[in-house]
């Protein structure tokens, strides 16, 4: 027996070959596909009386497409479910493709719906990253594409943050219990910083989230020093530094809340917190 094998047509490099082309039931393995055309297998047979016939077939390839194995860290650990805005974020993407012979290109989305080029030619593992310039959910899309047309794209899910420094005072932090009076404008005050260290200046809303809390939470109690007068309202004070003017509902009376803050708007806000205690009382 002999197997032989015409790839006419196949991407230059690749080549179909036989486990062991003199076996009858030989195993057939083709580096690329046939590019919508077919590839012959002629086996060839003699005996040892000088007898000789051969049988010829065709076989057609399909493409597969190329599978991304994970999305990491340069070093393999988990991407992180956080990042602070003006942070970069380091990608490691593996991926694998049964057609040894296929080339490969990458993109990314940093979650602008846009993809940009990685690389024209990429081989796993290869690095990408993202630069995140505003704060909120964003999905992290790799896509992986061979000569063929095949692709797949992995995707990340994280929340771009502000980096909080706060609550100051008059107000105290977990694991202080303020007491205070319900019906009271409480004046809530932090600093605001970005990945490198500065001051975020632009914010022009904030929502304050107050959610039942036990009032057993608080190691300690702190009666409130200060309160603000008037209603509600942000106050941009330079750099970075922040206070809202919370008016507490007066039937707050009798209860405890835990506090949280929400950036931005709709689909693209985020909760930081909780970044303190309240205990209201008459």
């Amino acid at each position: 027996y002999k197997w032989t094998a015409d790839a006419t047509g196949i991407d230059a490099g690749g080549a179909c070959t036989f486990d062991d082309d003199t076996k009858a039931n030989a195993k057939v393995t083709c580096t690329d596909d046939s590019n919508a055309g077919t590839f012959s297998l002629t086996l060839a047979v003699s005996d040892d009386d000088g007898g000789a016939g051969s049988s010829s077939s065709t076989l057609k390839v399909a493409n597969v497409k190329p599978t991304i194995a994970s999305l990491t860290r340069p070093d393999g650990t988990p991407l992180p479910t956080t990042v602070i805005v003006a942070g970069t974020l380091s990608i490691r993407t593996t991926f694998s493709d049964p057609a040894s012979n296929d080339t490969h290109g990458a993109e990314i989305d940093c979650g602008t719906g846009t993809y940009t080029p990685i690389a024209s030619s990429v081989t796993s593992p290869f690095a990408a990253a993202c630069t995140f310039a505003t704060v909120g959910p964003k999905t992290i899309s790799v896509r992986v594409t061979d000569d063929d047309g095949g692709y797949d794209i992995a995707t990340h899910s994280i929340t771009v943050k502000y980096n909080f420094d706060g609550f100051n005072a008059p107000v105290d932090r977990p694991n202080t219990m303020n007491v205070s009076k319900a019906g009271q404008a409480i004046p809530l005050k932090w600093r605001l910083t970005d990945a490198n260290g500065a001051p975020v200046t632009n914010v022009v809303a904030v929502t304050i989230r107050a959610k039942d809390q036990s009032c057993a939470a608080g190691t300690t109690t702190d009666l409130l020093e200060e309160y603000a007068s008037g209603a509600s309202g942000l106050q941009n004070l330079g750099n970075g530094n922040y206070q809202f003017n919370w008016k507490t509902p007066a039937i707050y009376a009798g209860s405890c809340k835990s506090i949280e803050l929400v950036f931005g708007a709709g689909g693209l806000s985020y909760v930081d917190g909780p970044h303190a205690f309240f205990s209201f009382k008459k």
